[in-house]
């Protein structure tokens, strides 16, 4: 069952590739057919689908869910270079998203990162700035 719950996201990943890519129903099924030797995803294993995923990344497709955080919160157009730094910060640290919203809620009484304005905003990324900074720093003493 985890396995066909794996390939079916991996499915879903590729049509998402397909579309940000821009690819017509002719070029993507040739990509297929060239990658698997398949012109469909249903058919293909789960290595076939890895092979077809690590093409489209070669082609330029980028997965915009940052691994190992969650999925990035809904939140305003002009945030969203805040919100990367937020989800690099994150990854070092081995935080998830709720942390970053907890850390609103403490400073901002907000309940989500959408609700922020743009002073608050880099408000919390220095804060988690500073967080990583020390975080990174005693790691590193830790390693000595």
């Amino acid at each position: 069952m985890k396995n066909q719950n794996n390939r079916q996201k991996m499915i879903a990943k590729i049509h998402i590739a397909k579309s940000q890519l821009g690819l017509d129903d002719d070029t993507y099924r040739a990509l297929l057919q060239r990658v698997t030797g398949l012109h469909s995803c249903a058919k293909m294993t789960v290595q076939q689908l890895e092979n077809v995923l690590a093409e489209l990344k070669a082609k330029g497709f980028v997965d915009n869910r940052q691994a190992g955080i969650g999925r990035m919160p809904l939140h305003q157009v002009q945030h969203r270079a805040m919100l990367n730094k937020i989800a690099v910060l994150l990854k070092q640290t081995g935080k998830t998203w709720d942390y970053a919203m907890g850390t609103a809620k403490n400073m901002f009484d907000k309940d989500k990162l959408v609700q922020l304005n743009d002073d608050e905003m880099h408000k919390l990324t220095s804060a988690l700035q500073i967080y990583t900074n020390r975080h990174t720093k005693k790691r590193s003493i830790k390693c000595n």
